[in-house]
């Protein structure tokens, strides 16, 4: 269609068509060519944007795996720890069985033992002698006191015969 319009033309007419569109296109070029440089500076500046938000986006998706690999650590760490707890109620019941033991049948064994023990009687023994001495001391003191004080043997308490017969 455009091709038989311009066949048609007279040659005139077709120059001054071409020298009009010319002087248009010379009168459109410089605001054409602010308008593109506008354009391209926008664009630009939108591809700088896009570049950013994608180097953000990769910095943001390798956070994310990182916090994926510290969270698959945690758990791990956290499984752990579960079966670290476990073992550790085992080892608490083995601990509890083994205290329930002592207390009633180790210090039991633990005293018998002392009890016929060489070393433990021999110092009990002299333990008790001493002490039975220490008291004979004693009641001789309060009865030489009680003595002198002018009261009868008889009189005072301290005076036992038939303590004798249990010391013996």
């Amino acid at each position: 269609m455009v091709r038989g319009s311009i066949s048609a033309m007279e040659d005139n007419m077709m120059i001054s068509r071409m020298m009009l569109s010319a002087c248009n296109l010379a009168a459109m070029l410089p605001g054409g060519v602010s308008c593109f440089r506008k354009r391209m500076h926008e664009y630009e500046e939108f591809s700088k944007k896009k570049d950013k938000m994608k180097a953000s986006v990769a910095a943001m998706k390798k956070e994310i795996d990182r916090f994926a690999e510290k969270e698959k650590a945690w758990v791990m760490k956290k499984k752990a720890f579960l079966e670290e707890k476990e073992g550790l109620k085992d080892s608490l019941a083995q601990v509890t069985s083994d205290n329930q033991w002592l207390i009633e049948h180790g210090f039991q064994q633990v005293v018998t033992y002392l009890i016929h023990s060489a070393e433990f009687n021999s110092t009990l023994g002299d333990v008790y002698t001493k002490l039975l001495n220490h008291g004979k001391h004693l009641g001789f003191i309060a009865c030489y006191k009680a003595y002198e004080s002018g009261q009868s043997q008889d009189q005072s308490s301290f005076y036992q015969p038939q303590a004798l017969v249990t010391f013996k």
